[in-house]
C-alpha cells in the first residue's frame, strides 16, 4: 500500500472506537494486515449467507446493511460512514455474514482478515477482551439511538438527522443529503412518502430541499423541533 494510503489509513482508524483500546504496537499491526477496496454506488461489499471472512472500517463515503423480508422488501439494519466499523461479530464467531453490504456512495472501505485477527487472539487473548468491550458499547450506543428515535416524531426524526449533517450549531447552513432520500426514510424508520411530508412542513421551519441538497436558514430552529415534547405523535 502506497505510503500515503496507510498515512490515512492510520489517521482514519485512531477514530475508529474498534481500536481505541489497543496499544501502539498491536494498532500498527492491525494497520499492516488491512487493504483498502473501493467500491462504486450501487456495489455489493458481501451478500447475505457469504462466510464472514473479514471485517469492515468505513474510509469514505457510506454503506448501507440490509435484509430483504419474506415479501421482497429491503428492512435497513445500519448506515455506516467514516469511521465506522461493521461486521466484526460475524467474523470473530466464524459465521456467515446476516445481511448484505452495498456501497450508496462511491465508498473505501479498510478490509481486515480475520485470520489475522484470531492468530494475534492466540497470542494475546486481551484483544478479544478489548474488542468485545468496544463492540458492546457500539451496540448499546445503537439501542440507544433506536429508543430515541422510537420517542420522535417524524418531523422531529428529520429534524434531528439534517442538524446531524451541520457544521455549525446556528445560522444558515447548506448541506448535501449524504444519501438518497428512500434511504433516508429507511434509517429513520418511515415510509419515502411520509418523508416528503415531512420536508414540506419543514418549509414552515426555514428548510428548503432541493434534489440532494437542503438549505437551512436557521440550523438552531431544527434544534428546537428535536427538543420538543419527545412523546408527540409520530406522523
Amino acid at each position: 500500500m502506497p505510503h500515503q494510503h496507510r498515512a490515512e489509513l492510520t489517521a482514519t482508524l485512531k477514530s475508529a472506537s474498534l481500536f481505541s483500546g489497543l496499544d501502539a504496537a498491536l494498532f500498527a499491526d492491525f494497520v499492516a494486515s488491512a487493504r483498502i477496496v473501493e467500491l462504486e454506488r450501487g456495489q455489493t461489499l458481501f451478500a447475505q449467507h457469504d462466510r464472514a471472512t473479514a471485517f469492515f472500517v468505513v474510509l469514505d463515503g457510506w454503506v448501507k446493511i440490509f435484509r430483504i423480508t419474506p415479501r421482497g422488501d429491503e428492512a435497513v439494519i445500519g448506515v455506516f460512514t467514516r469511521g465506522e466499523s461493521f461486521a466484526e461479530i460475524a467474523a470473530l464467531a466464524g459465521e456467515d455474514y446476516p445481511a448484505n453490504a452495498e456501497a450508496v456512495t462511491d465508498v473505501r472501505v479498510a478490509v481486515f482478515p480475520v485470520d489475522h485477527l484470531v492468530r494475534r487472539i492466540a497470542d494475546d487473548p486481551q484483544i478479544a477482551l478489548t474488542m468485545l468491550a468496544s463492540i458492546s458499547r457500539q451496540a448499546r450506543r445503537l439501542i440507544d439511538e433506536i429508543e430515541q428515535m422510537k420517542g420522535l416524531s417524524g418531523i422531529q426524526r428529520v429534524a434531528e438527522f439534517l442538524a446531524a449533517q451541520c457544521t455549525v450549531e446556528k445560522g444558515t447552513c447548506a448541506v448535501r443529503l449524504p444519501y438518497e432520500k428512500s434511504l433516508i426514510a429507511a434509517k429513520l424508520g418511515m415510509k419515502a412518502e411520509s418523508l416528503s411530508r415531512v420536508f414540506q412542513r419543514l418549509r414552515n421551519h426555514g428548510v428548503v430541499i432541493r434534489r440532494d441538497m437542503a438549505v437551512i436558514s436557521e440550523v438552531s430552529s431544527l434544534r428546537d423541533i428535536v427538543e420538543q415534547d419527545r412523546g408527540s405523535a409520530a406522523l
